[in-house]
Parts: structure tokens; sequence; C-alpha cells
């Protein structure tokens, strides 16, 4: 099994948020695994970047296509959360 850090290293070097996930849980499953075997894994050392990976572009929505979340919010709170409203 490779060592947490390296694990970690991984995770935050991956730009795909979805690649990123499933490598995280995937890393997760295995060291969850080794503990409960009783094994002590390696926390070893890695050189992990200044900062974690990200899309060259991210996808942007308009407020109409954003989550319902925020619909379901009081209206003071709705405000906070959607400044363009009040301006419109």
């Amino acid at each position: 099994m490779m060592p947490l850090a390296e694990m970690a290293e991984a995770v935050l070097r991956t730009a795909d948020g979805r690649e990123k996930t499933a490598l995280s849980r995937k890393f997760a499953a295995e060291w969850l695994s080794a503990r409960a075997e009783g094994a002590r894994p390696e926390v070893g050392r890695a050189d992990p970047p200044l900062h974690p990976a990200r899309p060259a572009k991210p996808e942007l929505l308009s407020p109409a296509k954003c989550p319902a979340a925020a619909r379901a919010l009081p209206k003071a709170a709705r405000r906070c959360y959607m400044p363009w409203r009040i301006l419109s």
C-alpha cells in the first residue's frame, strides 16, 4: 500500500473533481481496510503542491441552473446567498 502522504499528494495533484473524489475514496477505503486488518499504514513523506490542482476552465452556471438548495433558505438568507436578486 502507498504511504498516506503520497496518497494525499496524488489527490492534491488531480485536477478533475470527479476523479479527485474517486481517488480519495479509493485511498480512504484502502487505508481503512489496512487499519481493520490491524496494519499500521506508513505515513511517509511527500512534496505536495502549493495549491491543489484545479480544472483549466471550471463550468459556470447561470443562476437559473444552480441547485435548488438556495430556494430552501429563508428569504433573508436568500438575499445574502444570491445578491443579484437584490439588484434586479
